[in-house]
């Protein structure tokens, strides 16, 4: 009885996953010491057969999280707030540099290379993805190793 349960419980597990928002390769750059703000970049991958919506990001080190769009105007990289960030069914958005990321403001300490935090994500089921980020050098252009 205990291996039929456990067999079954294994079975569910990839559709359980197939079927929402998945959050990976969560990463971000150190900041220098007195940094009130860094930025966060990862990948959001929609497995549902619907649309899903990111309603709000968050994490104990700032005080404020929002997803931003870096856009150049003029000659100048501007950030604008994105507030309706929706993954497509079966599609998938990675947030880089110099294109949409996570800020984090009011931050408590600056991001120490090497350190690690957590990151929840809400989905608009209200639904939250907690992600841990690992935090790389000062010019990291690309996710780094994992230790």
């Amino acid at each position: 009885m205990k291996i039929a349960f456990f067999v079954c419980c294994i079975c569910a597990l990839p559709c359980a996953f197939a079927q929402g928002l998945i959050v990976s390769d969560a990463w971000a750059r150190a900041t220098p010491a007195g940094a009130h703000s860094g930025a966060v970049y990862l990948t959001f991958a929609n497995t549902a057969s619907k649309p899903i919506g990111i309603a709000g990001v968050a994490a104990s080190i700032a005080g404020i999280c929002e997803i931003h769009q870096s856009i150049e105007q003029n000659g100048m990289v501007k950030m604008r707030r994105i507030t309706d960030l929706v993954i497509g069914a079966g599609e998938s958005v990675k947030l880089q540099p110099g294109q949409k990321h996570i800020m984090l403001m009011q931050m408590r300490a600056p991001l120490r290379q090497g350190s690690k935090f957590r990151l929840y994500v809400t989905d608009d089921r209200q639904q939250v993805i907690s992600v841990e980020v690992l935090v790389g050098g000062y010019v990291q252009l690309d996710m780094p190793l994992r230790p």
